[in-house]
């Protein structure tokens, strides 16, 4: 009787491991990426650009909005060439000729090591006339 109770205890453990028996995992963005993808507005005129998120869990992806809008270089991250102005509404305004990319920028809902928030960007290319 002794050793099956050790072996029902044994099995009711490895089930609540096998089935998550913690804390649930939650929701995070796993990428973000911009819409459209490449942009060629006339002279003059502005591009609107929108983010949407694929997460960790349903439903994915979903459009949100990203913490801030920026022109970068391609790759995402370093300094502009300095050919657009891009409003945190996504809107993209060309104030120079050649190419450039709009950069959405956004917390994953994940800490890193040092507790920091992890970020996520998605990157669009703009054709400026």
């Amino acid at each position: 009787m002794r050793m099956f109770m050790k072996t029902s205890v044994g099995l009711l453990a490895l089930l609540a491991i096998g089935c998550g028996g913690g804390s649930p995992t939650p929701r995070r963005i796993v990428s973000l990426s911009v819409q459209p993808s490449v942009a060629s507005p006339a002279t003059g005129a502005d591009s609107q650009f929108n983010a949407s998120a694929t997460f960790s869990k349903p439903p994915s992806p979903a459009g949100v909005t990203p913490l801030m809008w920026l022109e970068t270089a391609s790759d995402g991250w370093h300094q502009p060439p300095g050919l657009a102005s891009v409003s945190q509404s996504g809107i993209a305004h060309c104030t120079g000729s050649g190419t450039t990319w709009i950069t959405a920028v956004m917390s994953s809902g994940a800490l890193n090591t040092a507790g920091d928030p992890v970020l996520v960007r998605g990157t669009a290319q703009l054709n400026c006339p």
